[in-house]
């Protein structure tokens, strides 16, 4: 009788044993369901970390997207650091793929010469780049497209924009996933878009380089300078020399940041455009916002201008008897180097930058936003 106990006792334990076992391995399965896209940086970077922004734009994939990545890996065998780079652009499209969650199909192709891949690299837009003497040509780029076909392309990875490497990648992305082009809406009453008084006397209206570079990349709506709400098509608000603002429009403003919108707000202390276009002596070519900044935790200070030797531009003066000299011209400047925030993708590109009578901003004491100057005077600027 003993022994027929210890033997059914043993027969328990073994068979709650293994229904342990069964109750791990389902654990086991539904974690790794659960979880079958979570991934381990362990670099110290986090480069393969991707940021918040980029989460939420694969989010909002509704269509399948084929990003087609194309390398030819005779490009790192010539230059161990273009294999190094490509092996990081790689892994970083695999977490990009993981985290879309079915909305990324990524195709790796190596074009070789004289090949159909080749062509289609070519056909994408891709950048081609002699590697020899004899003319072979490789490709490091990538080309997405989406279920309408749109595309969009990196026609080459440069290392010298690997720092923004995620930013390309998502926008590359995000403008397949939302097709539909920014809609930017301009109020100004400087004459950006054409000076009306030269149509007038029968001469052309062209705008102005900086609206016919904006119009390639964006839709340009004109709202005026002073309206009462913000249309709702707009996507980015440009206030560009904004002067007495009504109440109305202040508000207007403030609401359409409050709810989410985007402004981009060029102010001056002086503007020597509409300085030159004065027609009455004593009209104020100086504009602010300085209602909404102070809300913003931003001022401009009022009745200066940025002077700097070390980056002021030299310009010639002419002599009361005759003749010219060069001189420094501290209010007209050109920012380089340092002088200029290259760690932001708005002006990482950005070689140089010239300013004439330039305002200079500051964060506001005790301010909750974040400021983060894009250029700034070097250690031997003035106000």
């Amino acid at each position: 009788m003993a022994g027929r106990s210890v033997f059914a006792s043993r027969r328990v334990r073994a068979w709650f044993a293994l229904f342990c076992i069964g109750l791990l391995l389902i654990a086991v399965n539904i974690i790794a369901g659960r979880f079958a896209n979570a991934r381990l940086d362990l670099t110290r970077e986090g480069l393969y970390t991707l940021s918040r922004g980029t989460r939420q734009t694969l989010a909002r994939i509704d269509e399948p997207i084929t990003l087609r990545f194309y390398y030819s890996t005779r490009l790192g065998d010539s230059a161990p650091a273009y294999g190094v780079y490509a092996q990081r652009v790689r892994e970083l499209l695999d977490e990009y793929v993981a985290a879309a969650r079915g909305k990324l199909r990524l195709e790796t192709y190596n074009p070789q010469p004289f090949s159909d891949v080749e062509d289609r690299a070519v056909a994408f837009g891709l950048q081609p780049v002699p590697l020899d003497e004899q003319g072979e040509q490789v490709f490091f780029g990538l080309a997405g497209t989406n279920s309408t076909d749109d595309q969009q392309v990196i026609a080459f990875f440069s290392p010298q924009r690997e720092r923004l490497l995620e930013y390309d990648l998502t926008r590359l992305v995000h403008n397949l996933a939302v097709p539909k082009r920014t809609t930017v809406g301009l109020a100004t009453s400087l004459p950006l878009e054409g000076d009306v008084m030269a149509a007038m006397r029968g001469r052309p209206m062209r705008p102005m380089a900086i609206i016919e570079q904006l119009r390639q990349l964006a839709q340009v709506e004109t709202i005026g300078a002073q309206f009462d709400a913000v249309p709702p098509d707009i996507d980015v608000l440009m206030l560009v020399h904004p002067q007495n603002l009504p109440q109305k429009t202040l508000f207007a403003i403030d609401q359409f940041v409050l709810k989410g919108g985007k402004a981009l707000v060029f102010v001056d202390p002086y503007s020597e455009l509409q300085a030159g276009e004065r027609t009455e002596r004593g009209q104020p070519a100086d504009s602010d916002l300085e209602p909404l900044f102070k809300k913003w935790g931003v001022r401009l200070l009022p009745n200066v201008v940025a002077g700097d030797r070390q980056d002021a531009i030299r310009v010639a003066v002419h002599r009361p008897g005759g003749g010219a000299q060069a001189l420094d011209y501290v209010a007209w400047i050109k920012l380089h180097g340092d002088d200029i925030n290259h760690d932001n993708v708005v002006t990482a590109e950005l070689k140089q930058l010239a300013m004439g009578s330039a305002g200079i901003l500051e964060p506001v004491d005790g301010a909750a936003t974040t400021f983060e100057p894009l250029v700034t005077t070097s250690p031997e600027g003035a106000k």
